[in-house]
């Protein structure tokens, strides 16, 4: 719905019929990282017993998530003998990951408010990775010299981040919460019920305003090399190993099942972002992030009929 809102936004804009719609995008997206979300969060941590030892694995999941699917895209990238423009576009696809707005969204869809914290342990090394590993990579298939930062510099940055600070925050909130004696409020499930549509709405509207569809059939190999990393090799190598570390017994497979759907997860809405810094092939990662993006219709039945089976 909001992909739709937003394509109708440039549409009404591009006639004359409204005016700087995009200048109210910025407020709208703070509204979600810095209001509701913290909200949401903090709430689903409340409810849940994170005291297992097995839950401190997620996080490195979550890392291997991003790693692995940077390190399948370079592999794709060097078969298809791409130019170090279009590199840097795979790595960038294969590695940044959509867990916070689809990952949220579809677990909390699929397996309800409970799955919200092992979404937040699952991306809680997420921004750190982008920042000192994903962006310095994609910095190396620059065409032009970018000033290298150094590592002192980038963790300065990660610490200053407000919405590493939020993340931060939210989990030692939360989590304080959950041990403690205080007892959640009723209304706490209906208001999450009210707060996670809307906050997906409003992050998914500014989607839709930006979407380029017209450079999708330039880049069919490489979007489809894509959905091999994204739906296929990823999530066959995160499942096995939460499987043989013993995740799958943890709340009655629920947490599986949570790695299982943010495994599947297409490129992030930020993997954009470098592409544009270091003059990169933005419409190789504008597509792939459409591409892939739409085949979830296709993906998340099957995912559902798996986990139902399970």
């Amino acid at each position: 719905m909001g992909v739709f809102i937003g394509i109708a936004c440039k549409w009404a804009e591009s006639n004359n019929r409204v005016r700087n719609v995009n200048s109210i995008f910025p407020y709208s997206t703070k509204l979600v990282l810095f209001g509701l979300n913290p909200i949401i969060y903090i709430g689903a941590f409340w409810m849940i017993n994170i005291d297992d030892p097995k839950l401190a694995l997620l996080p490195v999941l979550g890392a291997l998530c991003i790693i692995l699917g940077g390190i399948f895209a370079i592999l794709f990238s060097k078969f298809l003998k791409l130019d170090n423009k279009k590199k840097g576009s795979m790595f960038v696809s294969g590695s940044f990951t959509n867990l916070g707005l689809f990952g949220t969204i579809f677990c909390f869809s699929f397996l309800g408010e409970a799955s919200l914290v092992y979404v937040a342990l699952f991306r809680l090394f997420e921004d750190f990775i982008y920042y000192t590993i994903g962006y310095p990579i994609a910095r190396t298939y620059a065409k032009t010299e970018h000033t290298k930062q150094k590592f002192h510099h980038i963790i300065l940055r990660i610490a200053k981040d407000p919405f590493i600070i939020v993340a931060v925050l939210v989990i030692a909130v939360g989590g304080t919460l959950s041990f403690s004696s205080i007892e959640r409020p009723e209304f706490y499930s209906m208001l999450n019920e009210l707060l996670v549509p809307m906050a997906t709405l409003l992050l998914m509207i500014p989607i839709g305003y930006h979407i380029k569809l017209e450079a999708i059939r330039k880049y069919i190999k490489e979007s489809m090399s894509i959905s091999c990393v994204k739906f296929v090799l990823v999530p066959i190598c995160l499942i096995s190993l939460a499987y043989f570390t013993g995740m799958g017994e943890l709340e009655n497979g629920l947490v599986l099942k949570a790695i299982l759907i943010l495994s599947v997860m297409p490129p992030a809405f930020v993997s954009v972002i470098p592409t544009q810094m270091y003059d990169l092939d933005i419409d190789l990662a504008n597509s792939s992030l459409i591409l892939n993006s739409g085949l979830l219709i296709i993906i998340l039945p099957i995912i559902h009929v798996i986990m139902n089976i399970s």
